[in-house]
């Protein structure tokens, strides 16, 4: 057995099923397919087992395989790097251990495969620049690296110098096909050769990271950039006063589950992040125990679920568990997306640390994709997008809920009746005027 791991179990199914599929039918291996627990078995009984890992409950199941592994890829690893802490648990714990059984008959390897991480840091980081985030020398394991340049199968050269004269990467005037010849003079050259130093301010951090390979901290391809004025004091509580409260809920059973809270004043810009965590592998019926009790928790009767393609179906399953839900929006994402970054950028959105942790995380690792529209696929992103759905109902304008109506008998019951009877009357005047004035004046539509 063999295992090819990534974030999520779909997007190893997107990296390397396709190629599977392909190779068997250029090669004839007859290959038989799983597809719904994504396992490819050989006509000699080897299996190739698609996995995710984006949890702790994701990470045990990759524990107990009777005759252990032979292999294990892990690709993205540099999206690991927000959740560093148990990425190093599923090597050196779960996997590492389970290697041992093949290590005499050739097998026994683990291959860690990934473009740079955003920032410099963590355990990927570590075995492939032989030092940690501090410059503390540690092991590495046997690197390998390339880019679009080592392809012999690819026009690279006119690619790179198409993304230079167009994608904004170049930081002075140097003509584009200029720097690319610079490049593949430096194509073989290590990081660490002085002679890099003259490419490097002058390219921008996403190119060096995507097409050079180079780990370097870059904010820029982050989508939700965090600054101390976004964080709240420990043990802050909502000032006084009247808010609008909801709930944002972005459902995937045993994908994950994201839960957030939110609030905003009646009268102010701030949204206040009160709540954001991750829980795995729910039922409709776990979902909407923790939606009931988040409701009441807060106060709130505002609850909004991604429904996950299932439509108003899912809204009816939770109705029968006695939980209403709204169905949250089904326009663009990138709206959502922009009044999150403009409220983070203007220092109105306002995060509690000690109850966001996980919302934090995810933030501190979550990148565009290519379009720069939507969250990059394979990146952990349940709670962020749960998030959205929390505050993107706070950029309406907010009408606060008219009060519980007079009780029947009192005196503001009869004034509220008489009123409403005055109210009546006027209508009914103004509808007989209308009609008995003459012809003549009546004005055609």
């Amino acid at each position: 057995m063999s295992l090819f791991i990534a974030g999520t179990k779909e997007h190893a199914k997107a990296i390397l099923w396709p190629t599977l599929e392909f190779m068997d039918r250029k090669y004839k291996w007859g290959v038989r397919y799983n597809h719904l627990d994504l396992i490819a078995t050989f006509p000699n009984g080897y299996c190739i087992s698609l996995r995710g890992a984006k949890d702790r409950v994701q990470v045990e199941k990759l524990r107990g395989f009777a005759s252990g592994l032979r292999r294990v890829v892990i690709d993205e690893c540099g999206s690991f790097a927000a959740h560093d802490g148990l990425f190093r648990y599923m090597l050196q714990s779960v996997l590492a251990p389970q290697l041992m059984d093949h290590r005499h008959k050739g097998g026994g390897q683990m291959a860690l495969i990934s473009s740079p991480g955003i920032d410099p840091i963590g355990f990927f980081f570590e075995k492939t620049e032989g030092r940690d985030h501090m410059g503390k020398e540690v092991p590495t394991w046997s690197t390998h690296h390339w880019t679009a340049l080592d392809n012999p199968y690819l026009d690279a050269k006119a690619y790179l110098i198409e993304e230079l004269a167009s994608g904004g990467h170049m930081l002075d005037d140097t003509p584009a096909e200029v720097m690319v010849d610079e490049l593949l003079s430096l194509k073989d050259v290590p990081q660490s050769d002085p002679r890099w130093d003259g490419i490097r301010h002058r390219l921008s951090a996403t190119f060096r990271r995507e097409y050079l390979a180079h780990w370097v901290k870059d904010n820029s391809a982050l989508v939700y950039l965090v600054t101390p004025e976004n964080i709240l004091r420990e043990g802050f509580q909502l000032p006084t006063g009247q808010y609008r409260i909801t709930v944002g809920c972005d459902i995937g059973w045993g994908d994950g589950n994201g839960f957030t809270v939110a609030a905003k004043p009646a009268f102010g810009r701030e949204v206040y992040l009160l709540e954001s965590y991750y829980r795995p592998e729910l039922s409709t019926a776990e979902i909407a125990t923790e939606l009931r009790e988040i409701g009441q928790r807060w106060h709130t009767s505002e609850l909004y679920v991604d429904t996950g393609g299932e439509g108003e179906r899912l809204v009816v399953d939770l109705l029968n568990y006695g939980v209403v839900a709204r169905a949250a929006g089904k326009g663009r994402k990138k709206p959502r997306i922009e009044y999150m970054r403009s409220l983070l950028d203007t220092g109105h959105l306002k995060v509690r640390p000690e109850t966001c942790g996980e919302l934090l995380t995810e933030w501190s690792a979550l990148v565009w994709d290519d379009t720069r529209q939507l969250h990059r696929e394979g990146f952990v992103d349940d709670v962020s997008d749960s998030a959205l759905m929390a505050v993107n109902p706070l950029s309406q304008l907010y009408v606060p809920p008219k009060g519980l109506p007079p009780a029947p008998g009192t005196a503001a019951h009869r004034e509220a009746q008489d009123r409403r009877e005055l109210e009546q009357a006027i209508r009914a005047g103004k509808r007989i005027a209308r009609k008995q004035r003459p012809a003549h004046h009546r004005r055609l539509w």
